[in-house]
């Protein structure tokens, strides 16, 4: 669709699809990485019935910091889908968002 419309002001955010292995995930993101604005962070693995705590993707995640921060402006990340919906684990992986992205 962005490549279709191909407007100056058409952007997208972005998340790794479910059962995807990284690679794939990162050659997604690289495809669509000059329109990205926003991420949706979370870590599901292998499958979206199985969330993790986000930190037990952190190597997956540091391949999808690596392609944005290559970039020039500011991008912007949402942390969603915490397991079980738990506030306790969201705040867990609010601060393992926070570690990553300072």
């Amino acid at each position: 669709m962005l490549a279709e419309v191909e407007h100056a002001n058409l952007f997208t955010c972005w998340q790794p699809h479910n059962g995807e292995e990284t690679a794939e995930c990162v050659a997604g993101l690289r495809a669509v990485a000059a329109k990205v604005t926003n991420m949706h962070v979370f870590h599901w693995w292998p499958t979206s019935a199985d969330r993790r705590p986000l930190a037990e993707g952190e190597a997956r995640w540091a391949e999808f910091w690596a392609v944005l921060k290559a970039l020039p402006g500011e991008r912007h990340a949402m942390l969603e889908f915490v397991p079980g919906d738990e506030p306790d684990a969201f705040l867990r992986d609010a601060g393992t968002l926070a570690r990553w992205l300072r």
